[in-house]
């Protein structure tokens, strides 16, 4: 079950406490991976993780290892990514920060959605930018 309310709430944490065994539950929302992971959680499915996603998979790999310190670091790193990710509607600034990636050809979205505003953008691009810098000099 993909669990994505918004939050690491009281139900979610009864539902990771009380699973049977060959239940799984996966985070999806980007800023509760690592906690839901260490809470029972086996993996995720986040729109955040298009992004960056060699760290989310360290994140989410470090969290299964129940690494200590890492899941932590890696997380805190990724949350400004996760909100600068979800400041518009979402797919605009996952779509615009792939195509400034060159890794799709377009940031354009179907009618009725808009692309992402250029500032909304930039503090994406720039979420991404540091969350690369700070793990490179904090993670192993």
């Amino acid at each position: 079950m993909k669990q994505a309310v918004g939050a690491l709430d009281h139900d979610t944490l009864e539902l990771l406490r009380r699973k049977p065994r060959d239940f799984q539950v996966l985070a999806g929302d980007g800023a509760f991976i690592a906690p839901t992971i260490l809470m029972g959680g086996v993996g995720a499915i986040a729109a955040s993780a298009q992004v960056c996603t060699d760290l989310f998979a360290r994140m989410i790999d470090a969290a299964l290892a129940g690494a200590k310190d890492a899941p932590a670091t890696l997380a805190h790193a990724l949350l400004p990514v996760v909100t600068a990710g979800f400041a518009e509607p979402n797919p605009a600034c996952w779509k615009a920060a792939l195509y400034a990636a060159g890794e799709i050809a377009t940031a354009t979205l179907r009618p009725p959605m808009s692309e992402a505003s250029n500032e909304a953008t930039q503090r994406l691009l720039d979420g991404i930018s540091g969350a690369r810098h700070l793990t490179r000099t904090t993670t192993p």
